[in-house]
């Protein structure tokens, strides 16, 4: 009688987890890259990628940075379909306003900083404390905020209860942010 439930859960758990092991995650090929082990990373985004999953197509595109060589030139084609596709934070690295750009090799335009927000604020209202954060950051770099930063009840108090938000959605990034606020002031 032992024998026959072990067999049983047995049979379940292999049913279960064979379509986890089957289909990689996004999180396998950030594993991949956090350990420097590009072609993996660069199979499991690429999987992805062509499954439909457009924040997979944009870890492909900073994979292909990373590598350097030829591919980095490849980076900006990847991380142009992966705007294409809808992701928000590839939108946002070809902006040319982006420090963090390469807008000599990619293809850049300021129409994607609008699309960008415009994705954010959607992850955001679904919970995802990232495009919170991402938010704040593009608030903190406004001339309105510069401007009401110091009056009461406006600019830094605003910002400060999106960092609240942004923690309580998950973002720990949020963190940071906040403890700098408290050691200036």
């Amino acid at each position: 009688m032992q024998s026959r439930y072990l067999s049983i859960v047995t049979l379940l758990y292999i049913v279960v987890s064979f379509p986890l092991q089957a289909m990689p995650g996004i999180h396998n090929g950030l594993d991949a890259l956090w350990h420097h082990h590009y072609q993996k990373a660069e199979k499991v985004f690429q999987e992805l990628g062509e499954q439909g999953d457009a924040h997979a197509m944009y870890w492909l595109g900073n994979t292909y940075q990373l590598e350097g060589g030829m591919k980095r030139l490849d980076a900006g084609r990847i991380l142009l379909k992966a705007a294409r596709m809808g992701d928000p934070w590839a939108m946002d690295r070809l902006d040319p306003d982006n420090a963090f750009s390469f807008c000599s090799f990619w293809p850049c335009n300021s129409k994607w900083r609008d699309k960008a927000l415009e994705g954010w604020k959607k992850l955001s209202k679904e919970g995802n404390g990232k495009a919170t954060f991402a938010l704040l950051l593009q608030k903190e770099d406004s001339y309105w905020y510069r401007f009401t930063k110091w009056l009461p009840g406006m600019g830094q108090q605003k910002l400060n209860k999106m960092a609240i938000k942004s923690y309580q959605q998950g973002y720990q990034g949020a963190s940071i942010y906040l403890i700098i606020e408290i050691i200036i002031r």
